[in-house]
């Protein structure tokens, strides 16, 4: 896809990306823990190949065969959240969306949902505010059209 929308930037334009690196997040560790239970597994068990995770040197080979000017980093958003409920609720329609989407009722995706809750406990301690602070990663790169 990404060939294919530079071939649509005209001349002296740029393409501009930002990618979600959630592979490398505490979340994205909850959510497999949780998923790969015993409880749960029978229904999550390929929900983790929906997603296309790339690290950074996979993009630029991709980008340096059709830019001679890329720049790329990594910024880390931090999030303040007002409690593993809420992050829960953020996640929900995004990273969460494939396994829930295999169990197949209402009462047994609450049911995963707690037990992703209590996971998440392990990885995202409160602040003294009784905040959660979420650090949220993305990619970004630049490929120039010369």
């Amino acid at each position: 896809m990404i060939p294919n929308l530079f071939n649509l930037v005209n001349d002296g334009g740029v393409l501009a990306v930002q990618i979600p690196r959630f592979e490398n997040m505490p979340l994205h560790t909850a959510i497999q823990n949780t998923a790969k239970t015993e409880r749960w597994k029978i229904y999550t068990k390929n929900c983790e190949e929906r997603f296309t995770f790339h690290d950074y040197k996979f993009y630029y080979d991709l980008l340096a065969k059709i830019s001679n000017r890329i720049e790329m980093w990594e910024t880390s958003y931090i999030h303040i959240i007002d409690s593993h409920i809420a992050l829960i609720e953020w996640i929900r329609s995004t990273g969460l969306k494939p396994y829930l989407e295999n169990i197949p009722t209402k009462e047994e995706r609450l049911l995963f949902e707690n037990d992703l809750l209590v996971e998440c406990k392990k990885y995202y301690q409160l602040q003294r505010n009784s905040k959660l602070l979420f650090s949220f990663i993305r990619l970004f790169f630049i490929a120039y059209k010369i």
